[in-house]
């Protein structure tokens, strides 16, 4: 993922924080080279769980919309 995140934004990833476990997903703090902050979210679904099939896509998106909206 560290790779991904580098070839996308074209800066470094220096330092990975502590994953943090959500209620779908997994959140992963990055600081960049370039002084700046980024959160990488990965879904359950997407991480290797024998026998699991993630929430749907249109959920996640509902629940996103709600979250930024408070927000």
């Amino acid at each position: 993922m560290v790779e991904q995140v580098e070839e996308h934004t074209s800066v470094g990833v220096v330092d990975v924080g502590l994953m943090v476990k959500g209620s779908n997903n997994y959140g992963m703090p990055l600081e960049l080279s370039d002084g700046c902050f980024l959160l990488a979210r990965l879904a359950r679904g997407d991480v290797n769980m024998p026998n699991f099939d993630g929430a749907l896509l249109e959920s996640q998106v509902r629940f996103d919309a709600a979250t930024y909206t408070l927000l």
